[in-house]
């Protein structure tokens, strides 16, 4: 009985810590903005549909964030040519890369944190970068796909991601290069 009350108590010292027992705890936000207070007074009741406007372009301001960029190029990336976001690591289990008579095969896997429409976006705007011309881009079932060609190679990134508890995305990029087939070759 004495071990339930302590627990008990710890609960509540850590609730009241976190400011619980006065009403003032918030999710957090985890990087995103958090929406603006709602307005009280009579002045705010007055405004009526000028609040639930601002709401409404704050919300587009930050869905156009979301949509325009906002990731950077790594300056170190295992594959020269191939953009990698800053934060993104290699899942070394899972990639892989040959060189054999001056062709390659590239099968790397990266994860990191973005959302997969700000991350298809990196790669819309870095690939052209490095040289790759972009000549598909489609999304199926959530998945997005770029095939791009350079010189005698393709290059295949596909992007998906997952919604993680606490807001945020876990991303993940596979990236693969080879060599172009025989009737693919200008």
């Amino acid at each position: 009985m004495p071990l339930r009350i302590l627990n008990l108590l710890i609960v509540v010292a850590i609730a009241s810590v976190a400011g619980c027992s006065q009403g003032s705890w918030q999710w957090p936000t985890f990087g995103r903005s958090a929406p603006p207070p709602p307005a009280a007074g009579p002045a705010a009741s007055a405004a009526g549909t000028g609040a639930t406007a601002g709401a409404t372009r704050t919300q587009q301001a930050s869905y156009r964030g979301r949509t325009s960029g906002g990731l950077v190029a790594s300056s170190r990336t295992p594959v020269a040519d191939i953009p990698v976001p800053v934060g993104f690591e290699m899942v070394e289990p899972i990639s892989r890369n040959y060189l054999t008579s001056g062709s390659r095969i590239v099968d790397h896997t990266y994860r990191g944190k973005g959302d997969k429409l700000v991350v298809k976006n990196f790669y819309l705007k870095h690939m052209p970068i490095k040289g790759w011309t972009i000549r598909r881009l489609q999304m199926v079932r959530g998945i997005y796909r770029l095939n791009c060609e350079k010189g005698q190679e393709t290059c295949d990134v596909t992007i998906d991601s997952l919604e993680r508890t606490f807001g945020g995305y876990l991303t993940t990029v596979t990236a693969h290069v080879q060599p172009m087939a025989q009737g693919q070759i200008k």
